[in-house]
């Protein structure tokens, strides 16, 4: 499973979604974190 928050039409909104996505990591341990270009992926 995986899913992907893409931000290039919004970059000023990277910050809040990073936060976000660190934010599901954190909680949920069997989730991974995998940042790129403009976007993030959470996946297992």
């Amino acid at each position: 499973m995986a899913f992907a928050l893409h931000y290039r039409q919004a970059p000023e909104h990277e910050a809040a979604l990073l936060a976000l996505a660190q934010h599901v990591t954190q909680h949920w341990p069997q989730l991974a974190l995998q940042p790129g270009k403009c976007v993030v992926e959470i996946k297992t």
